[in-house]
């Protein structure tokens, strides 16, 4: 995804919110930046043009079955990437329309992007209007699920992009998503994504003076301390924030030279000794602290007795306080730490922690893992990593009921109960 460029900081500042709209095709931007978008026709224009299609497929049109109305905005956008102007302009608008409506994101999501691509348009206006008008729709929960991925990769391009504006309106549009579809896991995730949203504007607003200085004198050191800083310790993004930092009079100035010049083919000592530094320098700080566990993730494999301890060691102190610091509803709703007893009385895991950003993470015999979950109608789903099971989990009361299924034939291969082994704040 697009990344701040120190050397050209103004510019890409900016940008950000423009670089916003094109997030979900890599090609997209490039279009975008190589080609001048058309204005959007004027009224008697689309109205004229739209009367014409109705006219040519009139017989889609009757139809008002779920199917009839997707095989029509499908049909539309095929119709759309052949034309130009304001065929082309109608065509999409009018597969976006129905698209929600029908609720056929993959339809919605490609219209949307064409469109943004080609006309002058209001992209967050665009989304939200798809959010909210789908949400009116949604009656699977596989429709949930897709509608829900499309608004994480908005906002999370939005988010990388600095446009945290562009992410808070998509974020209101998918609390209107959660309340719809009764999904209050859904809802207390988004909650808790609004807050840290604002928060991380209010922040990278602050920071406009530090930018033009930067604009002006990329050497600035103070400019080059809070710009770095906020990447590194507000928002959590190292590659962003490093090449700041290191020209800059910022304490951690000198580990982060030091990762710039790190080699990818360093051997596990000095991915420990660097992991060391940012572990020392992180005084509590979550970001740092696991930007330090990130590393001594990557370099366990390669060690042994009281290193590998220490490694691990300090990787659950991570996820330690990555608990401590959790906040809002979800943690009230699911969690965060559960012990999951399966039918046979053996634990599978030794403890499993749901977060706000929707990873999941699972301690079993010393070894952390990773993943994503999604939330359907009010239930957790996710895949394990090799692809070969599925998960399902139901909050009942304070119990969580965990079901396990092959991925491929469907079958119930295990179940079992969770029970909270640290309470929610």
């Amino acid at each position: 995804m697009p990344r701040i460029n120190p050397e050209n900081i103004l510019k890409t500042a900016l940008m950000a919110a423009a670089l916003f709209v094109l997030p979900l095709s890599s090609a997209a931007p490039v279009r975008a930046l190589c080609q001048e978008r058309q204005p959007v026709p004027g009224r008697a224009e689309i109205r004229e043009t739209l009367d014409l299609i109705k006219e040519l497929f009139e017989s889609n049109y009757e139809s008002r079955t779920f199917e009839g109305q997707r095989e029509l905005s499908a049909l539309l956008l095929e119709n759309g990437r052949e034309s130009t102007g304001v065929e082309q302009y109608v065509l999409l608008t009018e597969s976006i329309r129905i698209a929600s409506r029908a609720v056929s994101p993959d339809t919605a999501v490609e219209a949307i992007e064409l469109l943004e691509t080609g006309f002058s348009v209001n992209s967050i206006e665009l989304r939200t209007d798809y959010l909210k008008s789908a949400a009116e729709n949604i009656a699977t929960s596989e429709q949930l699920e897709a509608v829900t991925r499309n608004a994480d990769a908005w906002i999370e391009s939005a988010v990388d992009n600095d446009a945290y504006d562009a992410a808070e309106d998509v974020l209101l549009a998918l609390a209107q998503v959660a309340r719809k579809t009764n999904s209050p896991l859904l809802a207390g995730i988004t909650d808790d994504r609004l807050k840290n949203c604002r928060m991380l504007g209010r922040e990278y607003r602050r920071l406009a003076s530090s930018l033009e200085k930067i604009a002006a004198d990329q050497d600035d050191e103070e400019a080059n301390r809070r710009v770095g800083e906020f990447y590194l310790f507000e928002k959590g993004d190292f590659e962003s924030g490093l090449p700041f930092v290191a020209r800059s009079d910022s304490p951690v100035a000198a580990v982060a030279q030091q990762e710039l010049e790190r080699s990818s083919a360093e051997n596990a000592d000095e991915a420990v000794i660097l992991a060391d530094q940012w572990w020392e320098l992180a005084d509590n700080n979550i970001h740092v602290m696991k930007h330090a566990a990130d590393i001594y993730r990557s370099a366990i494999e390669n060690t042994s007795g009281l290193t590998e301890r220490k490694l691990l060691q300090r990787i659950d102190d991570y996820q330690t306080a990555m608990l401590q610091s959790f906040n809002g509803d979800v943690t009230h709703a699911i969690g965060p730490v559960w012990n999951v007893i399966w039918q046979d009385g053996t634990p599978e895991w030794q403890r499993v922690a749901f977060y706000p950003d929707g990873s999941l993470q699972i301690l079993n015999s010393g070894r952390e893992f990773q993943n994503t979950f999604m939330i359907e109608s009010g239930v957790i789903r996710w895949t394990s990593w090799e692809g070969s099971f599925v998960f399902v989990v139901q909050l009942e009361g304070t119990t969580l009921r965990f079901q396990k299924f092959d991925s491929k034939s469907g079958e119930l291969l295990d179940q079992g109960t969770a029970t909270a082994v640290t309470p929610g704040r």
